[in-house]
């Protein structure tokens, strides 16, 4: 069974602006990425989904999250950005 971890607290936005800025620093279209992903055997990822990640319209999920950190040769802490907690009290 293979069972999608989702994440919560990540700042959809800017993690989607460093996954754009990451593939683009490699030259690499969309379809290039998910081509990679497939032959990886990781979860497949459409070209289409990669283009909703990149504009904070979805987030990776965690195993796509690992593969892209280990593709790109970084830390998970370089790929994502995570929202700033929002104060109880309001001060």
């Amino acid at each position: 069974m293979n069972e999608r971890i989702y994440l919560k607290g990540i700042g959809r936005i800017a993690t989607g602006e460093l996954l754009r800025t990451n593939r683009l620093k490699r030259h690499l279209t969309r379809e290039n990425l998910s081509e990679a992903i497939d032959e990886a055997g990781a979860d497949s990822a459409s070209a289409n989904a990669i283009g909703n990640w990149e504009a904070g319209r979805s987030i990776p999920t965690l195993s796509h999250l690992v593969f892209l950190s280990e593709f790109y040769r970084c830390s998970l802490d370089e790929l994502l950005v995570l929202d700033e907690p929002s104060s109880v009290d309001g001060a």
